[in-house]
This record gives structure tokens, C-alpha cells and sequence, in this order.
């Protein structure tokens, strides 16, 4: 069960341990996009960062950095660009971004439980849905704004595979599955697949089994997914598919990652999230 005490830096791990701290952005009324991260790593005593607005599918700013002094607490995050803040745990954040090209300042309220990832070994991380309000300034043009936000928070040791990431939200609903495999692997059978569902009604729990499928672009970005969820019981699966809005590659911590925004259709309703993709070196 996550409690606010989650919500404190994690130091643990040794060498390759990173602790992570995610928000991702809709601003579908704009059809507007962002996501930023900062990245911990105490064995190294640095943080890194990443941030990308996209704006129509089209990204209109983007920003990274490494070798950032280590961050030491959550409650006041900053690394290059970005500024995340916790105001109350688990309740109450704000994000924000300053670059040439486009800024984003924006406060965060719970809007729904943290569901927790539990069945991928070595790794720990919680998703949460918020509300989002705020102000977005692109091309010296300022709009305030309201949208829809994830807040995750990930830490464990850097292994040598490759993780996937899909998030679906829906109508107070939340789907979050991973998948790990060993780099090298082409077999799906060598993947570990799972997920949590957390419905309208707040009832949470982990998923019996879960089967993914990506449709990727020429350049590596995913650009259709579909999944079948099966929740404990179940002889029908329920179905999401979807197609990116848009995306985009970027480095941080050594690793590549692939951020993408998608339209989902879960069990029919439409849906919002994301798919990410993360390799490491």
C-alpha cells in the first residue's frame, strides 16, 4: 500500500540505482501535451532531466540535462529546466518547466488513489491521477490552462533489459501495466507482463494476466498498441487499444527513453495516456 512515506527521496540500491519522479500533461481542449522527469542517482551524487511539450502531435520544445546537482528532496525538485514540488503528499504537487522556446507553470491535485506496480523484480513505482491547472507559454504567447495529469514515482536498480510502460485513464479509472525484458531477447514468452486496474469505484488491485501488442514507426516510437487485461476471474479480457498523438526519443541517465502520448479506447470509452519505452545502455 503506498502512503506518503513513499513520497520521500529513495536512496537505496548501490551503483545503477535511480529514483525518479514523472508528470505527464493533457491539455486536450489545446491539443497540447508535456512530460517531465528528474531523475536521481545517489551512488553518482547527480540528477538528470527531461521535458518535452508537444503541441498538435508536433514537438515544441524539448530539453535535457545530465550531471545536475544531486536532488534531496522531493518536496523541492530542481534539475536544468525543470522544477517539480510536493505541497502535500500523495494529495497536492506543482510542476514546472522554463525554456527558450515554451514554459509551463501548473499545480496538481489528486484526483484518484496511487496504484502501485508490484509483480517486476527490483523495481518499485506508483501512478497517480490529478487534475491539472495552470499557465502554458509557447512562442511568447501565455494561455491558461486545465487538463489531466499522471504523477509517477519509480526507483530500482538499472538492470540490463528493456521496460515498457502503459497508462489509460478513464472516467476515474486507471490502468497501469509494465513489461520487462532481458535485452537480447526476442521471445515475448521471456517478458514479464502485469498490470493494475483501479476503477470508477476506487477498487484496486493487480491484474490475473495481461498481453501486449506494439505496432511500432521507422523510428522506434510506438504508434499502435493493443491489451488484453484479465482481472482475477475473468473469462473475457477487457480491451485497450489505441494511437499515438505524438512523441518523442530523448537521453537521460544514460538511457534512452521513448515518451508518447495516446488515445486509447478501453473496454470502448475513450481513454488518455501514454507508452513509454525505456532501454538501457
Amino acid at each position: 500500500m503506498i502512503e506518503a512515506g513513499h513520497e520521500l527521496v529513495q536512496d537505496g540500491g548501490g551503483a545503477g540505482f535511480a529514483d525518479a519522479v514523472a508528470v505527464h500533461i493533457w491539455l486536450p481542449e489545446r491539443a497540447s501535451f508535456a512530460g517531465l522527469v528528474i531523475e536521481r542517482r545517489p551512488a553518482e551524487a547527480t540528477s538528470s532531466a527531461a521535458a518535452l511539450i508537444l503541441v498538435d502531435g508536433a514537438p515544441a520544445a524539448q530539453a535535457t540535462v545530465d550531471d545536475a546537482p544531486l536532488v534531496e528532496d522531493w518536496d523541492e525538485a530542481h534539475a536544468g529546466p525543470v522544477t517539480l514540488r510536493t505541497i502535500e503528499p500523495l494529495r497536492h504537487w506543482t510542476a514546472a518547466l522554463e525554456t527558450t522556446n515554451a514554459a509551463i507553470d501548473c499545480e496538481l491535485r489528486a484526483s484518484g488513489p496511487a496504484v502501485e506496480v508490484t509483480h517486476v523484480p527490483g523495481l518499485s513505482r506508483y501512478a497517480q491521477l490529478a487534475t491539472v491547472e495552470g499557465r502554458v507559454t509557447i512562442g511568447g504567447k501565455e494561455t491558461r490552462v486545465r487538463g489531466q495529469a499522471l504523477r509517477t514515482h519509480t526507483w530500482g536498480t538499472r538492470t540490463d533489459s528493456r521496460r515498457r510502460f502503459v497508462t489509460a485513464a478513464t472516467d476515474g479509472a486507471l490502468v497501469e501495466v509494465a513489461a520487462d525484458r532481458p535485452r537480447g531477447s526476442d521471445a515475448h514468452g521471456d517478458e514479464l507482463v502485469g498490470g493494475e486496474i483501479l476503477d470508477a469505484q476506487d477498487w484496486a488491485g493487480p491484474l490475473e494476466a495481461v498481453r501486449l501488442s506494439t505496432v511500432y514507426g521507422a523510428d522506434g516510437l510506438p504508434r499502435k498498441a493493443g491489451l488484453e487485461l484479465y482481472r482475477p476471474g475473468d473469462e473475457f479480457p477487457a480491451r485497450l487499444s489505441g494511437e499515438a498523438v505524438g512523441g518523442a526519443t530523448m537521453e537521460i541517465g544514460g538511457a534512452t527513453r521513448t515518451l508518447s502520448f495516446f488515445d486509447w479506447r478501453l473496454a470502448g470509452r475513450p481513454a488518455w495516456g501514454t507508452y513509454e519505452l525505456e532501454s538501457a545502455p
